[in-house]
């Protein structure tokens, strides 16, 4: 039979391959006495209880081999570490953790700092995910669905896109301006929604009816021009759509 060896603080911990573990080799890696566990009325219970769930005799769930080493069902392994000690019972739920959410553990590194390492992992891969998801919202909002797409190499076919954005930099303040001109949205709304917004000042106008108009900047040139930021552009469309919509609502009589 094949044996998977954990090395716990330098002391020797063995699983075999039907998954049962050595109780004899986890007590004496913690300085406990096997028989002490066995003993008490909980522990009897336990494995009266886990017979009945598995199906398994008492007497199978708990081997002893030459009289020396004794083998145990994994459920009973833990109930067998939380009953060792609360630092143990974590080295081993740290191995279970990992065996869940890799389907595999390691015997050559430390199963606490691996499970510390996937935690983080999750959260780095949900953070990215959530910023992609912002990011593919941003890009529906102004480009359509084909680009965004596209932009994920899902579709075969090329989109060409305009440049969305105008960039004005001020060698001078050391400052830089980038985003779409009101009379860019205007336009890329008529393009994509079918509006009849004549000018940017008409975007404007819809932008302080909605109490918008914070979203609006200004590129100080000879001649000031007014355009949106690119951090406000997703919320500063939907501001306009919302408006417009509203309006074609109650002229169709849907309010």
């Amino acid at each position: 039979m094949n044996f998977i060896n954990f090395d716990y603080q330098g002391k020797l911990i063995q699983k075999r391959e039907d998954s049962y573990i050595n109780l004899t080799q986890m007590c004496v890696a913690n300085n406990k006495k096997l028989n002490d566990f066995l003993r008490l009325k909980s522990t009897k219970a336990y494995l009266d209880s886990l017979s009945v769930a598995t199906g398994i005799p008492v007497a199978q769930i708990i081997e002893v081999i030459n009289g020396a080493q004794t083998w145990g069902h994994k459920l009973i392994s833990i109930r067998l570490a939380q009953w060792i000690s609360s630092d143990f019972s974590v080295w081993c739920d740290a191995h279970i953790f990992n065996l869940i959410e890799t389907g595999s553990t390691s015997i050559d590194i430390d199963p606490i700092d691996k499970m510390i390492e996937l935690e983080k992992l999750k959260k780095e891969t949900a953070k990215y995910t959530k910023e992609s998801k912002e990011l593919d919202q941003a890009m529906l909002v102004m480009h359509g669905k084909e680009t965004v797409l596209a932009l994920r190499g899902c579709v075969d076919q090329v989109v060409e896109v305009e440049k969305p954005t105008i960039e004005v930099i001020d060698e001078r303040h050391n400052l830089k301006y980038a985003g779409q001109t009101l009379k860019q949205i205007a336009s890329y709304l008529n393009k994509t929604r079918g509006y009849s917004l004549k000018s940017g000042g008409h975007v404007e106008r819809i932008l302080e009816e909605a109490g918008e108009q914070g979203l609006i900047g200004t590129i100080p040139r000879t001649a000031p021009a007014k355009y949106v930021p690119e951090e406000n552009l997703p919320e500063a469309v939907n501001a306009v759509i919302a408006i417009v919509e509203s309006k074609r609502q109650l002229l169709l009589g849907e309010s």
